[in-house]
């Protein structure tokens, strides 16, 4: 399993795109590229510390790697002391690389809302400020389906007292 920290500028992009309802084509230049495709995609949560989500997924069949980062911020490339002050807007996110052929978004989302509490905003357990924000970086039409249905039907559950604030 790959473990990295990087900025997920590409997540937030691609989650800004959607959001506005514009289509965003990058051309393929390869068979090989398009085969890729295929059989990795990527998810991207914000869960509260990166490193305490990566073992929820590193254990499922079907997750190729890990990487932390973080994303939905505007400061470029900031350090993890930016990041911490609360100044830079980021979260700390799980970029979750995966094979759909073996493992569903909906399993990822599942495991995710699981390992979080989504009613509390601005903190995860022993962690508070903005940056342990939970939210989830969609990357394309299905993943905003599943990502706002799965919301939806955990609002509706009735398993928590309070606002779903993810």
């Amino acid at each position: 399993m790959k473990h990295d920290i990087k900025i997920f500028r590409q997540s937030c992009l691609a989650a800004c795109l959607l959001l506005f309802g514009q289509a965003c084509a990058l051309p393929q230049n390869s068979t090989e590229a398009t085969m890729k495709k295929e059989t990795e995609k990527i998810a991207t949560f914000a869960g509260g510390c990166f490193w305490c989500m990566q073992p929820a997924f590193d254990g499922l069949e079907g997750v190729i790697s890990t990487t932390v980062g973080y994303t939905g911020g505007t400061t470029i490339n900031p350090t993890y002391e930016e990041v911490c002050s609360g100044s830079t807007g980021h979260l700390e996110a799980i970029e979750v690389k995966y094979n759909p052929e073996k493992i569903r978004y909906w399993k990822l989302l599942v495991t995710f809302l699981k390992h979080i509490d989504p009613t509390v905003a601005d903190q995860q357990f022993a962690d508070h400020g903005h940056q342990y924000q939970t939210a989830i970086f969609y990357h394309d039409a299905e993943q905003k389906y599943l990502s706002e249905a799965a919301i939806r039907q955990l609002g509706e559950s009735g398993k928590f007292s309070q606002p779903i604030a993810t």
